[in-house]
């Protein structure tokens, strides 16, 4: 997806970009430097984006999708840590 770009990118070009403004600039400039560009997100995101009216009916909140969520995730994270390590445990290569 289109939104899952920008973190992927960014370790990228972060210390690019920050090692060509250190080249030139002082430290404070890393700081300096997002005004610009957030003012200009700004005024393309009040333009752009549509507004979004109000959920006619709100929905329930997922209990058990929220209990299930972390070890949901520690599973994942247990088995993709077992075969990344060379480890064939039948359950690590189920997730």
């Amino acid at each position: 997806s289109v939104v899952a770009v920008v973190p992927l990118l960014s370790p990228v070009f972060g210390p690019l970009v920050g090692g060509a403004i250190l080249s030139t600039a002082s430290w404070p400039w890393l700081f300096l430097v997002n005004l610009p560009i957030g003012a200009v997100a700004a005024v393309l995101a009040r333009r752009y984006v549509p507004a979004v009216p109000p959920a006619e009916r709100r929905t329930a909140f997922d209990l058990r999708g929220a209990v299930l969520l972390s070890p949901g995730l520690a599973v994942l994270v247990y088995g993709l840590t077992e075969v990344a390590h060379g480890r064939d445990v039948p359950a690590a290569l189920g997730v």
